[in-house]
């Protein structure tokens, strides 16, 4: 099955203003650099950049998985048991591995390093929680859990979205057009009647229709590479004064144009092409393990500083620089633990 180039550039560069967006948050939040806070210069009307990258990993998140179950079928045929077996079994290892070897690692530092107890009055059996990976996005919601912030409250809702794949994933297959339609009516409801505590941005009730939106079109991208009026949603996007809408159209405005982008350019691939499909396809792959570190790096370097200096350019810079070596080294270190662990348990299967 063809792989297509522009995901994973979309996927880079969401990270990328992801990064940005904490790393300056950080720093303003403990007053080490005057500047206006990053949520200012990053919202344009009702859009905002983290909440458009943020959508697009679920968007893509969608479709990736999509375009990986076909692959699987082909494998696996009529062996339904099989297929969603491995499906979970994989999820396990590429995303709940990494987390575990980032907990545990960021636990020891924090034992070491924190003045004050952690985790003070909070029931043991909260840490199935943990082991489950969703204990940041209950956090959030005020049900107290032995977080760390590791993932933050999408490491939560994208295990949640995963855990329901299988169903989403078979009712677009049996009734693609009725399903979608139903999944834009809950949408429409959701957003339309919300009152909750939990930000729209940040509730999986609301941003599981990214994760659907992406998987429809992971299931039809032939031919929506021959439609260009999705990408109209772009403009639409900018006209629309709900968040919640402008945001969701946004991202699937952006993941069109890049489909109709791609299929436009596509050549015979050369020597050069496949080289830097590689290239793309390793930093693509390494973007979860660096989002599972970034913040503990952040706080780590900018929790020493805090009190002691005022950031001038040269040294906002450089400290940005060093952060991203460090993620990039520490995020390189868990991969290769992780594959390990992996594939040690391939071994003994």
């Amino acid at each position: 099955m063809k792989r297509y180039k522009f995901i994973d550039v979309l996927r880079i560069v969401s990270f990328a203003i992801i990064i940005i967006y904490h790393f300056f948050k950080d720093l303003v939040l403990r007053g080490l650099i005057d500047m206006p806070d990053p949520d200012t210069w990053m919202t344009f009307g009702s859009l905002h950049l983290v909440m458009i990258a943020v959508g697009l990993f679920f968007l893509i998140s969608g479709a990736g998985l999509v375009m990986y179950i076909e692959r699987q079928e082909t494998k696996f045929g009529n062996d339904q048991k099989k297929l969603w077996t491995e499906y979970y079994k994989s999820r396990f290892f590429k995303i709940l591995v990494p987390f575990y070897i980032t907990y545990v690692v960021y636990l020891i530092y924090k034992l070491c390093t924190s003045q004050t107890p952690l985790f003070t009055g909070i029931p043991a059996y909260r840490i199935i929680f943990t082991l489950l990976g969703v204990d940041e996005y209950l956090n959030m919601t005020g049900f107290a859990t032995f977080s760390l912030g590791i993932g933050e409250w999408f490491l939560g809702a994208l295990i949640i979205m995963y855990v329901l794949f299988p169903l989403i994933y078979k009712a677009l297959k049996k009734w693609p057009t009725i399903s979608i339609l139903v999944a834009i009516a809950y949408y429409v409801v959701m957003v339309t009647f919300y009152n909750s505590s939990i930000a729209w941005h940040q509730n999986v009730l609301i941003k599981i229709f990214d994760f659907i939106a992406g998987m429809y079109l992971g299931m039809n991208m032939k031919r929506m590479s021959r439609n260009w009026y999705p990408a109209l949603f772009v403009v639409a996007a900018f006209l629309i004064k709900n968040p919640s809408y402008a945001n969701t159209l946004m991202i699937i405005g952006i993941f069109c144009i890049g489909l109709l982008i791609e299929t436009g350019v596509s050549k015979e691939p050369t020597a050069a092409s496949i080289k830097s499909t590689k290239i793309l396809t390793l930093i693509s792959a390494m973007t979860f393990y660096v989002y599972l570190v970034h913040h503990a790096v952040i706080y780590a370097f900018d929790e020493k500083l805090q009190g002691r200096i005022i950031l001038g350019k040269k040294q906002t810079v450089l400290l940005f620089m060093v952060d991203c070596i460090v993620m990039v080294v520490i995020a390189f270190i868990i991969k290769y633990l992780s594959e390990r662990i992996s594939n040690a348990a391939k071994r003994n299967n």
